[in-house]
């Protein structure tokens, strides 16, 4: 077999090289312009703008976040599960049994304590600290930050047991507005004449050995906290039927409510600023407004009424000042011109398809070269047999992108606020393709070496005899005897 059906290999080496080498320079620009281009201050500063943007939008539950995160972090639960069992006289309800006839037992309704109205935002939950009702402005949301920086106090609940006090009465509301409060029987003699009944007796029990203990109808209790000096009460109020008692036929009465006052402790927890940066702000540094978002404070200092923008117009301000931070908004690579900006989103994407088509090509060439081909004498560090040319061709082919994907799916992370998990998800994926295909990538130009290193390869290195050789050696041999 002649030397010239070789050529093919060295055709093929040559397009190796300016793949690989178009690889090496991609990945370089993206490391490059992922470390400086897109990391500048105003960039930092509108990245950190973008998210108090998100966490202004979702403001008004965030504190019902924070404080059920509070009761989790205390191992206190936000679901009363155990329902609240209250023993009443059935005169209370005019509940009757199968004959019709009214039942002497007393009853027990099923309460269970609605978790929003454990959760719920309330003043003294958090020990009477001023909140604004909305955020609308980056002003606000300093304020806002430097509150908890100075610490906030969280009241929290701690569910009744029955060890809990439970008081009841009676609450008698007229036409005219009027509210008469009628006490225990316990405490006040007259109220078994109020209920109509002659053995009434009314007392709270918890828990759920109480509620399987004693069958009964089920209501639908209003609920309200109610504070007394350092007393914190849950009153559980239940409409009674007025036939059921003596004012049955009184028409001033307008509505009976029997109401239970639950004892419920509360445990002080504070919370500061890094309680918040742990749910809303990763990699928030700790300290005052000005500390934590120091890139977006001292940008926001040279702007002229940004804090008092709406976030909309103060977005569109600072975006402003970031194209105006950067010489060029666009950068060109191999021929295609992405937007600086879009640069961590499409940057991977394009260094994954580069990689891929070189490990389509290195897969066909190890497959059909031989240790007698042309292709050996190309000059590719792919091809060297030289330990030094092997690891250049690793780094460059393999370690270089790898860095440069990792670079990208960082400053995109960092930079997308809004879809956060899509943006973590692709970042990933893309990331591990790249790691893949380098190593992928490492195995090919691997068995290339290992063939470069056979003793034919190096035979087939050497310069072959050129055309004048030939001639001269024919001569010589037509000249001999």
């Amino acid at each position: 077999m002649t030397r010239g059906s070789f050529h093919w290999s060295k055709d093929f080496v040559e397009h190796l090289r300016v793949v690989h080498f178009t690889l090496a320079l991609v990945s370089m620009i993206f490391v490059v312009t992922g470390i400086n281009g897109l990391d500048t201050k105003v960039s930092r500063a509108l990245v950190e703008l973008q998210s108090i943007d998100k966490f202004e939008r979702k403001w008004p539950p965030v504190r019902t976040e924070l404080y059920s995160d509070s009761l989790a972090e205390n191992k206190l639960s936000d679901q009363w599960t155990s329902p609240l069992a209250i023993v009443l006289p059935q005169a209370f309800y005019g509940y009757s049994g199968p004959s019709g006839r009214a039942l002497t037992n007393s009853i027990a309704t099923y309460i269970t304590v609605p978790r929003e109205k454990l959760i719920g935002i309330e003043k003294w939950k958090f020990s009477d600290t001023e909140f604004p009702e909305e955020l609308k402005t980056l002003s606000d949301f300093r304020s806002v930050w430097n509150t908890f920086k100075n610490g906030v106090t969280l009241q929290l609940v701690k569910r009744p047991s029955v060890d809990s006090d439970c008081d009841h009465f009676l609450r008698v509301t007229h036409v005219d507005g009027s509210v008469d409060l009628e006490a225990d029987s316990r405490n006040d003699p007259d109220f078994n004449g109020f209920l109509g009944t002659e053995a009434a007796t009314s007392q709270c029990k918890f828990g759920a050995a109480a509620m399987s203990a004693l069958g009964g109808p089920t209501f639908e209790p209003d609920f309200a906290w109610h504070e007394s000096g350092s007393r914190l009460s849950l009153w559980i109020t239940l409409a009674i039927a007025p036939s059921t008692t003596k004012y049955s036929k009184n028409p001033s009465i307008k509505k009976v409510e029997s109401i239970s006052e639950v004892s419920v402790e509360k445990i002080p927890f504070r919370i500061d600023e890094q309680f918040l940066a742990r749910k809303y702000f990763t990699g928030t540094e700790k300290g005052n407004f000005d500390s934590a978002f120091s890139e977006l404070s001292t940008i926001a200092g040279s702007i002229v009424g940004i804090e008092r923008l709406d976030m909309a117009d103060a977005l569109r301000r600072l975006e402003s000042q970031s194209t105006l931070a950067q010489p060029s908004r666009d950068i060109t690579v191999v021929g295609i011109t992405l937007p600086l900006g879009q640069l961590s989103r499409w940057g991977p994407l394009l260094l994954l398809l580069i990689q891929v088509y070189l490990w389509l090509h290195l897969h066909e060439f190890s497959e059909r070269v031989d240790d007698l081909s042309d292709g050996w004498n190309v000059p590719w560090i792919g091809v060297y047999k030289s330990f030094a040319a092997f690891v250049g061709a690793l780094s460059s082919a393999c370690l270089l992108p790898v860095i440069a994907a990792a670079v990208l799916s960082l400053t995109l992370i960092r930079a997308e606020v809004y879809y956060q998990r899509a943006a973590l998800v692709g970042s990933v994926t893309l990331f591990l393709g790249t790691v893949t295909l380098a190593v992928l990538t490492g195995g090919k130009l691997s068995r290339l070496r290992s063939i470069s290193r056979s003793p034919h390869a190096a035979e087939s290195a050497e310069p072959g005899p050129t055309p004048n050789d030939l001639g001269s050696k024919a001569k010589g041999a037509a000249g001999s005897p």
